[in-house]
């Protein structure tokens, strides 16, 4: 049996492992928007981040430490599906999410949409590439919803505090299928 780093077994990719993993037909703008927004939150803290490592109590660092290891493993996901994209020499690949990807993708997507502040400092264009990926996102979130409620629910409620409601106002407004 294989085993990650830290000794945890890796289900992924094992017979029994239910699981879904939805797919993506991305190009490469959209690509470099998820590694964009990977680094959203450190980059919507700047310089606030290291008095953050400096001064606040440890439940506000644990946090922060979690978001820093999330952003990392979620740009090495998209530089992934980068490099497959340039060494397959096509405009778009087929790129597999696990939910929890899905999810705080989507979750970084809406945060950034819907903050005045980063927002504000978006142009046109970049707006409407975010819209576009959001609504992707989030389709497939509802597709999931249909046939994992629970795992979609759990991994929503998993997110930062701002983002929960946003998930469910948008989840409220889409029709199930």
């Amino acid at each position: 049996m294989s085993r990650s780093k830290g000794g945890r077994r890796a289900t992924q990719g094992r017979p029994g492992n239910t699981q879904p993993s939805p797919t993506l037909g991305m190009t490469a703008p959209e690509i470099d928007l998820l590694i964009t927004l990977a680094n959203y939150y450190e980059k919507a803290m700047g310089p606030t981040r290291h008095l953050v490592r400096l001064t606040a109590p440890k439940e506000v660092k644990l946090k922060y430490r979690f978001l820093k290891e999330e952003s990392e493993w979620l740009r090495l996901f998209a530089e992934s599906a980068r490099d497959r994209l340039r060494d397959s020499g096509a405009d778009e690949i087929p790129v597999a999410f696990t939910v929890r990807a899905i999810v705080a993708f989507w979750g970084r997507i809406l945060s950034n949409l819907n903050s005045a502040r980063s927002r504000r400092r978006l142009a046109r264009d970049a707006v409407q590439a975010r819209e576009r990926m959001a609504a992707r996102l989030q389709q497939i979130v509802v597709d999931l919803r249909a046939t994992h409620p629970d795992l979609i629910a759990q991994e929503i409620s998993s997110r930062r505090s701002r983002e929960v409601p946003w998930m469910q106002q948008a989840l409220e407004r889409t029709p199930e299928n």
